[in-house]
């Protein structure tokens, strides 16, 4: 019997000229579509294409220029999101600690 191959074990590549291409990056060996946040699962060029001719459409038209500035703004949309929630995930770390310290001080006057 044969093992099973694994995507990550490919060793597969990030290329920038798709990004400006078709709008997407990579993180954790998962290819994610700016603006839509979704992963294509395959990290393969054709799969990438495919994806953002059937489902990006309304960009084919856009020139260069056009296509590197919706790309920054995907970016930053992208940050800010994450953003958001590292921020909600810090706030639960925060509450845990100041509890302690209320029951630390509680203990101490007692």
């Amino acid at each position: 019997m044969t093992a099973n191959r694994r995507i990550v074990d490919e060793n597969r590549k990030h290329n920038e000229e798709w990004e400006e291409k078709y709008f997407f990056i990579v993180q954790k060996y998962k290819v994610i579509v700016l603006n839509l946040s979704k992963a294509v699962t395959v990290f393969k060029e054709y799969n990438v294409k495919r994806h953002y001719e059937t489902k990006r459409k309304d960009y084919l038209k856009f020139d260069k220029i056009a296509k590197q500035l919706k790309l920054k703004e995907f970016k930053l949309q992208l940050k800010a999101q994450e953003k958001i929630f590292g921020a909600a995930l810090q706030q639960p770390s925060n509450i845990v600690k100041a509890s302690y310290s209320i029951s630390f001080l509680f203990a101490k006057k007692r």
